[in-house]
C-alpha cells in the first residue's frame, strides 16, 4: 500500500489550519487527535478529538500505539497509529498540523514504517503574524485578556518565528496568504503524487 503524510508546522497566524482545510478539500485525510483533556462545550468525541482518560493514554503510550505525543498545559495530545491506518486503508494521504516536536516524532515514525513524508513549514513577516493572531483572538472571543495575549505574543516572537530556521523541513513557504495559497496547495499535491509514484 502506498502511504504518504504531510506535516504542517508554523507559528500562530501562519495559515496552518487554512492550508490543512484546503488539502482536506483536495482529498487528504484530516487526522483526529487523542487527548486527555475534557471536552469543551460543543466538542464531540470522535469528531473533534478522541477523549480518553490518563490511564488509557498511558496504555497507548506503553504499547507503542502512538505516532507522536506532546504535553501541553497539563494535558496530553497524540496521534494514534490506528488513526493513520484508517486513512491509509481508504487510500488517502494524510495531513497533520503539529509543532516541531511532533513533526520530529512523526518523521521518525514514517522513516521506521516506510511511509513517504513531506514536512512543510509556513512562516510570514512578524507584523503579519501578530496582526493575524490578534484579529483571530478578537473574532473568536470578542475580547482578549491582556496577560494571555502578552504571553502568547512573547512566545510567538521569541520562539515560534524561529521554527522556519531549524533546517529540518522539506520545504519552507515564507509567505502563505490568498495570493500564494493555490500555488502552495498545488506544490504539495504534486510532490506527494511524485513521491507515491516513486514508492
Amino acid at each position: 500500500m502506498k502511504r504518504a503524510v504531510v506535516t504542517i508546522t508554523g507559528p500562530s497566524g501562519s495559515g496552518k489550519s487554512t492550508l490543512e482545510q484546503r488539502l482536506v478539500d483536495a482529498g487528504f485525510a484530516k487526522i483526529i487527535s487523542t487527548t486527555t483533556r475534557a471536552p469543551r462545550e460543543g466538542e464531540k468525541d470522535g469528531v473533534d478529538y478522541y477523549f480518553v482518560s490518563n490511564d488509557d493514554f498511558n496504555h497507548l503510550a506503553v504499547t507503542n500505539s502512538l505516532v507522536e505525543m506532546v504535553h501541553f498545559k497539563g494535558n496530553n495530545y497524540a496521534v494514534e497509529s490506528d488513526e493513520l491506518g484508517r486513512a491509509f486503508a481508504e487510500g488517502q494521504p494524510v495531513v497533520i498540523v503539529c509543532e516541531p516536536e511532533g513533526a520530529s516524532q512523526i518523521k521518525e515514525y514514517c522513516n521506521k514504517h516506510d511511509i513517504s513524508l513531506l514536512s512543510v513549514c509556513l512562516t510570514n513577516t512578524l507584523q503579519t503574524l501578530v496582526e493575524r493572531f490578534i484579529s483571530r483572538e478578537l473574532l473568536t472571543s470578542g475580547m482578549v485578556k491582556v496577560d494571555y495575549l502578552s504571553s502568547r505574543l512573547i512566545n510567538l516572537i521569541k520562539r515560534e518565528t524561529e521554527w522556519s530556521h531549524m533546517g529540518t523541513w522539506d520545504v519552507v513557504f515564507d509567505s502563505y496568504d490568498e495570493n500564494t495559497e493555490d500555488y502552495v496547495v498545488e506544490f504539495i499535491e504534486r510532490h506527494v503524487d511524485l513521491r507515491l509514484k516513486a514508492a
